[in-house]
């Protein structure tokens, strides 16, 4: 019997993430979580969620709350975030840090729509080779319930 030695000197790149494929593991988690937001925000005074890893923002831009006269402050913002993440989604702080940063004023433009962000940092590192880099938008004003999932 001849024993036959050969080496593969070759590098093997992975082109994806055969657990993000499927659908399953941290990426489609932080993309469903993204998404419940703003699935969850039955008044639909929240239209964008942005998370761009460590921070996920989120931004009252709707043209509803300059109408109905909600959300006037810095607190009302808080307290209708916090009671969509951590009652209505049942969120432990231990995901997010629950010290808030962000721009709380209204922004007179022509349209007199109100542009408040709100921004929560991951306490948790995520080690992946994707980038955490995407954004969920509501599409239309006529049906706010439509949202849309783009990259940045």
């Amino acid at each position: 019997m001849k024993l036959i030695r050969e080496h593969i000197n070759e590098k093997f790149i992975e082109d994806s993430d055969p657990i993000a494929d499927m659908g399953i593991g941290l990426l489609s988690d932080l993309d469903e979580f993204v998404k419940l937001i703003l699935k969850k925000d039955r008044k639909y005074l929240l239209w964008t969620v942005q998370l761009v890893y460590p921070y996920i923002t989120i931004y009252f831009n709707s043209p509803k709350i300059r109408k109905s006269g909600l959300l006037k402050d810095k607190d009302e913002c808080i307290q209708y975030l916090e009671n969509i993440l951590f009652n209505k989604m049942n969120l432990q702080s231990t995901l997010l840090d629950r010290n808030v940063e962000g721009d709380f004023h209204y922004k007179n433009n022509i349209l007199g729509e109100v542009n408040i962000h709100v921004r929560y940092k991951f306490k948790q590192k995520f080690s992946t080779k994707k980038s955490l880099k995407f954004e969920y938008k509501r599409i239309d004003q006529e049906h706010p319930s439509l949202i849309q999932k783009e990259s940045i």
